[in-house]
Formats: structure tokens, sequence, C-alpha cells
């Protein structure tokens, strides 16, 4: 399995990057004792930083993955990301979601960076996974209750089979359960983003994991080209 992003975006958007941690033999339980603390820490990190709802579009995060987003499709001022709405739910005193504790860490990881991060369950997987333009000759399986988004001109992960996981909304495959024992973490990271958040977010991602859920670090790095050097 090799990680790539699509030359198209690397023209329009050179200094994109996606920063990827494959864990192996986790188990994924539920309501790990440590979650509770982690959700007040994050949530109350959320609102010192942005004060309120009205605020977000200034955040550099959003900002930067808006603008990203927005070079390859015309729509998306009038586009909110998953992050983003995850963001103002928190914001507006709204309930953090509650899965399990391998897809609750997905959760904080977003909240704690404000930019998105997929969970994918490496059985899902077949080949080469990219970060790609959207085209019209494919389809991305949303889960079931989600509104259907159009493909062409969106960014997707994508591998072999077709498009895995989006920015605007939950994808149907590679759904991280209790039989899960290997998981891929990615999170996409826009160019007005340092390198020095990457490399935070790859050891953040890994130790948050695997402390909750066990496991060891198969891989990790990142995907695009680094401010100095590759790292």
């Amino acid at each position: 399995m090799r990680f790539y992003i699509e030359k198209t975006i690397l023209e329009r958007a050179p200094r994109t990057r996606l920063a990827i941690v494959e864990i192996e033999g986790l188990k994924v339980g539920f309501g790990h004792t440590s979650l509770d603390d982690m959700r007040l820490r994050v949530a109350n990190r959320v609102r010192d930083e942005v004060k309120n709802a009205t605020l977000l579009k200034q955040v550099p995060q959003i900002a930067g993955i808006d603008d990203l987003l927005g070079r390859f499709d015309p729509d998306m001022r009038r586009t909110v990301t998953r992050c983003e709405r995850l963001l103002r739910t928190i914001l507006e005193g709204g309930p953090m979601p509650v899965e399990n504790n391998a897809l609750d860490v997905a959760v904080l990881l977003t909240l704690y960076y404000k930019l998105p991060v997929f969970l994918t369950d490496v059985r899902s997987l077949r080949g080469d996974i990219g970060l790609v333009v959207g085209r019209d000759n494919r389809e991305f399986e949303v889960l079931q209750g989600q509104e259907p988004i159009r493909a062409p001109g969106r960014l997707f992960l994508k591998d072999e089979l077709g498009y895995f996981a989006s920015p605007i909304a939950d994808g149907k495959r590679g759904l991280v359960g209790e039989r899960c024992q290997d998981v891929l973490v990615s999170a996409l990271f826009p160019p007005n983003v340092g390198d020095s958040i990457v490399r935070d977010f790859l050891k953040r991602s890994s130790n948050w994991l695997t402390s909750l859920c066990g496991g060891e670090v198969a891989r990790e790095g990142m995907v695009g080209e680094a401010e100095t050097g590759t790292v």
C-alpha cells in the first residue's frame, strides 16, 4: 500500500499534505475511563480558542481547508465540512458524538486540530491510497441518513475500489467497528498549516489511539512536499 496526492491537486495547491498512521492489533472497545476527561479537555480547548460559532470561518485551519476545497469545487462557499459542523455543534453546546473508543478518538483529533481526520478499517482497503479530485464516472457512498454528495470537483481519499472518505460527508465503506483490528488514520492539511502541526498530529494520534485501544504503530509519515527537505 503506497500513498500519494494527485498531481492536479499539487499543481493548484503545492503544499497540500496528508498525515498517515497505520495501527495494527488494536482492540476497539467502548467507554474507556479516560475518554470523559479527554472530551472535557478538548471541548474546553475549542471554546477557549474559538469564542463562538460565528468566528469559525476565521479559524486558520477552517479557512485553509475551505480555500483548498474551493480551488476545485466552485460550490464550496455553500458547503460545510464535517469538521466545521462538529466544531459548531460543540461551540453551540451540543453533544459530542459517542460511538466506540477508536471513532471517539478520531472525533477528538478532529476537534483538537480543527482539520478533517479520517479513520478507516484497513480490511476494506485495496491497493494504493490517494487524495484525488472526484470524477463524473465514480460515486461516493455515504452513510444512511446523510445527504448524498456529488463527486465531480470534490476531494476524496481513494483506493482501487473507489472513494472511501471525504471532508464533506461520512463514507459508508471502512467503518471502524468492534471487530476491527487494523486501522488507517489520515488527516488533510491545507497549504497554510505548517509541518510542525503535521508532526504533532502524527505523534498525538498514535499516542491517543494506542493508549485507548492498544495495538502498535505499523507505519506513519507525511505525504506531500515538506517545508524543508523530507519528513
